[in-house]
């Protein structure tokens, strides 16, 4: 049995899984929070850099629709020889901020302009516009005076005459380098781009980002493009989001620091309650059972309480839950039951009637043979004493109606040893274990018991319960009777058995001896102190 247990208790879990536990779950949390991070950095820089490149596209625009004016005013000049226009050809490249220079020419042929170009000699030839097109803008790596110093040329054609604007790039590119801080912000015109250091590159040269973003313009054949590296795009989610991913780190920490608080919690709770079960700090308290139409005590539930030495009571909410789970709910009944058999045994208290004494167990006890032969041991114990046994069988865990159960369930009706379904509609299909499990008694559930009073909608759910039990011919004994008002209506239902605070609150032996004979003598007896109420247990 030792063997059996070890392999079910939770310090056993936590030392084999206490890194998935430990480790494993904040990690897990901190790579979703961080996904999740990335993701929102993600759309907020394209989200922004759109807004950016669209602010930028229209600024462009601006310029273009200048040079645009221009070309088309110095196309107005061609009827004029050279030497008459090269004035107002100078002031119209001083209107615009950006406009270098306006040249003019005749059959691809440059004939007239206001920028110096000696040594250049006359007639100097342009790339000329194909046939189809009235204007065009492209990309050079610099002028015939500043080869170096990258230029936009806007043409526009008028018969043979051609007019070219000369735009300079130097406060776009700073702007572009400004816009795109982070990633690589391009201008492109047809085959060829701009960058932000003034390099005029062909296309084809270019390899997609991990992030690329392209805003064409609606006016003008060129368009921004923007491509960001992985390792551009980390760096610019840690200048946003590092506080963010800062504090999920200290997150994660912490969940790991609280898991790991838990783990040992509950390990140590699971030692502390072996070391109670050595102890016998492990004490039963008996709540009656009444049989409310006749007046007496038909019976009692066994329950128990950890009486520990420094902490004082452990609520059962705490212990009981760790007992089932961890496997130390078998020793725990087998000391309680050893306990009361002893206790009633040796105590002279004759009962009128056979009383009903009742433990709760759970579906592990149902899962090998040994209640079986506690039940025995406790039988031959309190023989001769009016004892009948009953096993309260939980349903906070599930049950499964196998052979081995079946087999036990047999065994103990066998004993003539009275089986009920404790807490009955609170836990798992108890209608299901009714039809298998040959229930003798059900225990109507205080919840069920406290609705009596809350309206005809909510008694109606308590009369379903008590006419299946009926008609299923199974005793039912109600939980948790507070008032009179709730007795009577019971007994109007014919549930005679009654459990609660009504009657008496769970007690210790030497409480419940006193109230025993209070109860059949009808004369007040020396009790001890009152206990604090506290909330019921299934033990």
């Amino acid at each position: 049995m030792r063997s059996q247990l070890e392999a079910l208790v939770p310090s056993r879990i936590a030392n084999h899984y206490r890194f998935v536990l430990w480790m494993f779950i904040p990690l897990v949390l901190l790579i979703a929070s961080i996904s999740l991070v990335t993701v929102v950095a993600h759309h907020s820089i394209i989200a922004k850099a759109s807004h950016d490149m669209n602010s930028m596209v229209a600024f462009i625009d601006k310029i273009m629709v200048n040079a645009d004016h221009t070309a088309l005013r110095s196309l107005t000049l061609i009827d004029r020889p050279c030497r008459d226009i090269v004035g107002p050809l100078q002031l119209m490249s001083l209107k615009y901020p950006l406009v270098r220079s306006v040249n003019l020419s005749l059959h691809g042929l440059l004939y007239c302009t206001p920028v110096p170009l000696q040594p250049l000699s006359f007639p100097h030839r342009v790339p000329s516009l194909s046939d189809d097109s009235a204007s065009d803008i492209r990309l050079n790596r610099g002028t015939v005076l500043f080869p170096d110093f990258a230029v936009i040329v806007l043409r526009k054609r008028s018969g043979d005459f051609t007019a070219g604007v000369v735009i300079d790039t130097q406060y776009i590119r700073h702007t572009m380098n400004l816009l795109g801080s982070g990633s690589r912000m391009l201008l492109v015109v047809n085959n060829m781009y701009l960058t932000p250091l003034g390099e005029v590159e062909p296309v084809k040269s270019l390899s997609r980002g991990f992030v690329s973003l392209k805003v064409p313009s609606a006016d003008y054949p060129f368009k921004l493009r923007l491509d960001m590296t992985l390792n551009e795009f980390i760096h610019s989610v840690i200048d946003i989001y590092g506080y963010v991913m800062l504090l999920c780190f200290c997150l994660a920490i912490i969940i790991s620091l609280l898991i790991h608080h838990w783990l040992q919690a509950s390990s140590s709770l699971y030692f502390n309650m072996r070391q109670a079960l050595e102890r016998k700090e492990f004490k039963a308290y008996f709540q009656p059972i009444m049989n409310a139409r006749e007046g007496y005590c038909s019976g009692i539930e066994v329950l128990t309480r950890w009486c520990h030495p420094t902490d004082g009571t452990v609520s059962p909410d705490i212990f009981i839950p760790l007992a089932e789970k961890s496997g130390l709910i078998i020793p725990l009944t087998q000391q309680l039951m050893r306990d009361v058999a002893s206790i009633i045994s040796t105590t002279p208290v004759s009962w009128r009637h056979e009383l009903h004494v009742a433990f709760n167990i759970t579906a592990l006890h149902l899962a090998s043979r040994q209640i079986v032969e506690d039940s025995k041991v406790f039988l031959s114990v309190v023989q001769g004493k009016r004892i009948k046994l009953i096993l309260e069988l939980t349903e906070r865990q599930f049950i499964d109606v196998n052979d081995t159960t079946l087999g036990v369930l047999k065994e103990l009706k066998a004993l003539d040893i009275g089986v009920a379904m404790d807490d009955f509609g609170t836990g798992y299909s108890g209608l299901s274990y009714l039809n298998k499990m040959n229930i003798d008694t059900i225990k109507l559930d205080q919840s069920f018991v406290a609705m009596i009073e809350k309206g005809n909608t909510a008694k109606i759910i308590v009369d379903v319960v008590i006419n299946l039990a009926s008609q299923l011919d199974i005793e039912v004994v109600a939980e948790g009777v507070e008032n009179t008002y709730q007795q009577n209506y019971l007994l109007s239902k014919n549930v005679q058995y009654q459990q609660g605070y009504l009657f008496a609150r769970p007690m210790p032996m030497l409480s419940f001896s006193c109230w025993w004979q209070a109860e059949n003598t009808h004369q007040p007896a020396q009790m001890p102190p009152p206990l604090p109420r506290q909330v019921q247990s299934d033990h």
